[in-house]
């Protein structure tokens, strides 16, 4: 939009030509869980558990077998780390959400 306005400015049109879609159908942030494990696997019966503690072994498994100095690896594995104990919240609440279908924390 900034080389548009650079460019000449822009001009409100009489009439509205685009509208952006903002139903289930379009955003996947609006899917319930379930929705979005049927996106990838049809037949699936319950939604895929552990997504958070997934999502952070990956960023330690990704950190791990870099062929990168010694001091920027430990740079990066402190940081996946450090983010993990950040979310350490998130991960708990995961994880007694697997345990326990429909249990959340008491906080």
């Amino acid at each position: 939009m900034a080389v548009m306005a650079l460019i000449g400015g822009f001009r409100l049109l009489p009439e509205v030509l685009l509208t952006r879609r903002a139903d289930r159908e379009s955003w996947t942030a609006r899917r319930t869980p379930l929705e979005l494990e049927r996106m990838f696997a049809s037949d699936a019966t319950r939604p895929r558990g552990l997504l958070r503690v997934r999502r952070h072994t990956e960023y330690v498994r990704s950190a791990l077998p870099g062929a990168v100095p010694l001091d920027e690896w430990l740079h990066g594995a402190s940081f996946t780390v450090r983010h993990a104990l950040w979310s350490r919240r998130d991960l708990w609440e995961d994880i007694v959400s697997f345990v326990r279908p429909g249990g959340s924390v008491m906080r």
